[in-house]
């Protein structure tokens, strides 16, 4: 005899976002965990490299910390109005420039004290972060894969040799691009509960288009409600996401060190 089984039923829909106030939003805009597998991939670049410049890894993490910290999320925040609602977009606009000026102004400072080649790939990264959050038909999974994983390796270890990536390290930004979109893909069986103030375009909840979110497959609606036990296994994933972007630092650098 078959028993009975019972599927994952779906949650309701959250109807009310409950404001956070000004300082936890903006808090939760840093999205702390993604911008330190960021700033651990470009860990990951500088230490394949043969010798390590401490001078110019400090200053491409404080590059990064600006220019995706505080410009790209403020930028794709503008776009999306869904972890910040309440934080005013003349706030979002003034930190985003804030951002950027100073990404662009370390990077123009190890041009000149280094060597202006620096400017082409840190030119491409900038381009990549900007880009990705503004120009919606930039807004791909291949392109977040090259900006969000692998170019942070090859500008890295770009910026401690001041030459192009070896083939070895062309080879290498393989593994973190397909992770980044493991990531991104993974956070589409999490429940979204944002829906009441998301402003993409698909958002189901506020008479969109339904289509795919964090996802080639999984739509807004789906997310709105996904089950219980769905979502939980999501975060689990995540955390294991972090746990291997940590791992393969940690092997990297130790390596490195010999």
């Amino acid at each position: 005899m078959i028993p009975a089984l019972e599927a994952a039923r779906p949650v309701p829909v959250r109807l009310v976002v409950q404001p956070r106030g000004y300082a936890r939003e903006s808090l939760a805009l840093l999205h702390a965990p993604r911008l330190a597998m960021v700033l651990l991939l470009c860990t990951v670049g500088t230490f394949l490299a043969p010798e390590v410049d401490g001078v110019r890894f400090v200053a491409e993490l404080a590059l990064l910390g600006l220019g995706v910290g505080l410009g790209a999320y403020r930028l794709d925040e503008l776009q999306d109005r869904t972890t910040a609602p309440s934080v005013p977009r003349a706030h979002h606009l003034a930190l985003a420039f804030l951002g950027l000026a100073g990404m662009l102004g370390i990077g123009a400072w190890m041009a000149l004290a280094y060597s202006a080649w620096l400017l082409l790939p840190l030119g491409i990264a900038v381009l990549g972060v900007v880009g990705y959050n503004v120009v919606r038909v930039l807004h791909r999974p291949l392109v977040y894969a090259l900006t969000w994983g692998a170019m942070p390796v090859w500008a890295s270890f770009s910026l401690q040799t001041l030459a192009w990536p070896s083939p070895a390290v062309w080879a290498a930004g393989v593994l973190p691009a397909a992770l980044a979109l493991e990531h991104l893909w993974t956070w589409g069986l999490r429940r979204c509960g944002r829906g009441a103030v998301c402003a993409k375009e698909q958002n189901a909840l506020r008479g969109g288009s339904n289509g795919p979110c964090h996802s080639l497959s999984v739509r807004c609606a789906t997310r709105l409600t996904m089950p219980d036990e769905v979502n939980a296994h999501a975060k689990q994933l995540l955390r294991l996401q972090y746990a291997m972007v940590l791992g393969l630092t940690a092997m990297v650098v130790l390596q490195h060190a010999g």
